[in-house]
C-alpha cells in the first residue's frame, strides 16, 4: 500500500538520467539522428555530431567530404597598400610602393603637392606637382615674378600694353627742333626777317 513511484520529475533523479515513465532512465535512445552522439545535461539529451562529421544530430551525420585545396588567395586582393600606392605579390607576400611621382611611404603615399601652401612660395601646385607658375603665362616682351605661389607680369623696360598677352614698344614722341623765331614772321609786310641771338628782328 506504500507503493511510489521511482520519479515523478527528472530533479529526482540523477542529472544524467530523466524521469521517463515514472523511471530514471537514460533520454538519448531513439532521441538522436543516425551517426550522432548524445550526452545528457541536467537531464536532457543533447544531440551532436562528432569530430569529422557534419549534417543535422536530429537527422543524420554524414563524413566531411576531403577538402579540395583552394588556390592561393593574391594577397593584394584587397591591396593592403593604401591610395597613391600599388601592390607586388613578392614570395607569396604583398610588398607596397608608392606609385611614380608619389611622396611618402605606404599605406600614406601622398602626392607632392595638393594646395600652393604645400609648395615654396616660389613654386605653385600645378598636378599635384610644384612647379614654376610663370611658364607659359605671360605674353610677348614681359617678363614674369612669382609673388606668393601666384605669377604676376610686366611689361619689359620700354614696352607697353598687356603684359599677359604681350607687350609693344612705348613710342618716342616726336623731338622738338630749335624753333625759327622768323617763322611766323615778327616783321610785317615788305621786310624780311632775320635771327639774331634767338629773336627775329
Amino acid at each position: 500500500p506504500n507503493c511510489r513511484p521511482e520519479c515523478v520529475a527528472s530533479s529526482e533523479c540523477p542529472q544524467t538520467r530523466a524521469c521517463i515513465n515514472q523511471k530514471c532512465k537514460d533520454p538519448c535512445p531513439g532521441t538522436c539522428g543516425l551517426h550522432a552522439r548524445c550526452q545528457v545535461v541536467n537531464h536532457n539529451p543533447i544531440c551532436s555530431c562528432p569530430p569529422k562529421t557534419n549534417g543535422d544530430p536530429f537527422v543524420r551525420c554524414l563524413e566531411d567530404s576531403p577538402k579540395i585545396p583552394l588556390t592561393p588567395a593574391n594577397p593584394c586582393m584587397p591591396s593592403p597598400c593604401g591610395s597613391n600606392a600599388e601592390c607586388r605579390v613578392v614570395d607569396k607576400r604583398p610588398v607596397c610602393s608608392c606609385l611614380t611621382g608619389m611622396l611618402g611611404a605606404p599605406p600614406n603615399c601622398r602626392p607632392e603637392c595638393i594646395i600652393h601652401a604645400d609648395c615654396p612660395t616660389k613654386l605653385a601646385c600645378v598636378q599635384n606637382k610644384c612647379r614654376d607658375p610663370c611658364a607659359g603665362s605671360c605674353g610677348f616682351n614681359a617678363q614674369c615674378t612669382v609673388v606668393n605661389h601666384q605669377p604676376v607680369c610686366a611689361c619689359n623696360p620700354g614696352f607697353q600694353g598687356d603684359p599677359f598677352s604681350g607687350c609693344n614698344p612705348t613710342p618716342v614722341p616726336p623731338t622738338e627742333g630749335p624753333r625759327d623765331p622768323c617763322n611766323p614772321s615778327p616783321c610785317g609786310a615788305n621786310a624780311v626777317c632775320k635771327e639774331r641771338n634767338g629773336a627775329g628782328s
